[in-house]
C-alpha cells in the first residue's frame, strides 16, 4: 500500500461571520442572533500560497491602511475598501460567499439534522470544556491531524 500524498494544487482559506443561532435573531428581537451568517473563501493556486501575505500588506498599503496586520474589510473606511479590493482583484485568487439573511428561517429547526453529529460537535465535546455546537475554539481545528496549519 502506497503512502504518497499528491502536493495539493489549490489552497483554500475559510472563515465565517455571524452565528448560527435561529432561536432569536436581530433586528427582529431585541436580544438575539446576528441577522446575518456568512461562509466565505480565498481560494489560489498553490504554488501562489507564499505571496498572499504580500499581496495582502501591499494592497492595504496602497489603500493607506498601514500598521495592520490583518484585512478586516469592516476596519476600513470607505475608501480605503475600494483601493483594497482594487488591488486584491488584480492578483490570482478568487473569492466565494455563501451569505444567509436569518430572520426568514426564525426559530426554525430541521429535526432530522439534530439528529446527526458534527465534526464540530465531536471536536467541541471532546476537546474543550464547553457543550455547545458551534463553539469550538479555532486553536482546537488546528490540533486536528486535516488541519494544513497546525
Amino acid at each position: 500500500m502506497s503512502t504518497y500524498i499528491p502536493k495539493p494544487y489549490y489552497v483554500a482559506f475559510i472563515d465565517e461571520a455571524g452565528d448560527p443561532g435561529l432561536k432569536t435573531v436581530r433586528p427582529v428581537d431585541a436580544k438575539g442572533a446576528t441577522e446575518w451568517l456568512c461562509l466565505s473563501a480565498v481560494l489560489t493556486s498553490a504554488r501562489h500560497e507564499a505571496s498572499l501575505a504580500e499581496w495582502v500588506q501591499s494592497a492595504l498599503a496602497k489603500g493607506g491602511a498601514r500598521n495592520r496586520s490583518e484585512l478586516h474589510y469592516r476596519d476600513l473606511a470607505d475608501h480605503q475598501k475600494r483601493i483594497v479590493v482594487s488591488e486584491l482583484a488584480q492578483v490570482p485568487i478568487r473569492g466565494f460567499v455563501l451569505a444567509s439573511n436569518k430572520k426568514n428561517m426564525r426559530g426554525y429547526r430541521n429535526e432530522r439534522a439534530e439528529q446527526v453529529r458534527s465534526a464540530v460537535e465531536d471536536i467541541d465535546h471532546s476537546r474543550t470544556k464547553t457543550k455547545s455546537p458551534g463553539s469550538c475554539d479555532r486553536k482546537v481545528w488546528r490540533k486536528q491531524p486535516w488541519c494544513r496549519y497546525r
